[in-house]
């Protein structure tokens, strides 16, 4: 017992510093790179990677319905040569849309290009009801019908901050460079109330509380992490 309490009181500190450590990017001699909690070993190059900085997400505001402005392309799918034109954000918007489309509104559909240049998939759902999905250029999801706008893909929202905090941990992990629990305390740590406003990537400070908790109490480290997030109860009031 006393050693998982020393324990615990060690990894605690840790994610208290998240905010101000850096993640070490090493560019080695032959050229290869590696991402390091510690400054690169002699021979490479070390340059301070910078945390991803929180970036809200494009709100709906602006995004409004056109499909009934008249017809629009025809949608027999979107080439290559033009996804590459897109923001990554927008293409990505796009897939999301598409798959909808496909299992809400069938494979006809046409679509149509905003002045701002949002793309909007337009067609009929089997009950005849007309289905608009925006692909935004911010890579926002936005569904028309019947009248009422949903913004699908919602940033602000818990479920989102979950998934971002997911993947803001899973994607840091390079073993032996980078470990589940220096992952988890490096990352940024959310400062907004509620945590998931403005569609910052970033974990809650209580996630990583609860996931020295866990260590400290003998799980391993990733599901340490996931037990974390999922519950019950989740570390995401809300979720």
């Amino acid at each position: 017992m006393l050693k998982r309490a020393l324990l615990l009181l060690c990894l605690l500190p840790l994610t208290a510093m998240a905010a101000d450590e850096p993640i070490h990017r090493c560019r080695h001699a032959d050229g290869s790179l590696s991402f390091s909690d510690y400054p690169c070993p002699g021979g490479s190059q070390s340059e301070a990677a910078p945390r991803r900085p929180a970036v809200p997400a494009g709100g709906i505001s602006g995004i409004e319905p056109i499909c009934a402005k008249g017809p629009g392309n025809r949608g027999d799918g979107f080439s290559e040569n033009f996804r590459a034109e897109l923001p990554a954000e927008q293409s990505q918007a796009l897939d999301q849309a598409l798959v909808i489309q496909s299992g809400e509104g069938g494979a006809s559909y046409q679509w149509r290009r905003s002045p701002r240049g949002d793309l909007h998939l337009c067609s009929r759902t089997p009950r005849g009801q007309t289905l608009e999905l925006v692909a935004g250029v911010q890579g926002q999801v936005v569904q028309f019908r019947a009248g009422v706008a949903r913004y699908l893909n919602d940033p602000e929202t818990p479920e989102a901050l979950l998934e971002r905090c997911r993947d803001l941990v899973t994607s840091c992990v390079a073993p032996p460079s980078t470990s589940v629990d220096s992952c988890v305390h490096l990352s940024q740590t959310c400062d907004q109330n509620p945590p998931w406003a403005g569609g910052a990537s970033c974990c809650p400070q209580a996630c990583k509380d609860e996931h020295a908790r866990l260590r400290a109490a003998g799980a391993e480290p990733m599901a340490a992490f996931l037990s974390a997030l999922d519950g019950p109860p989740s570390c995401i009031p809300g979720h």
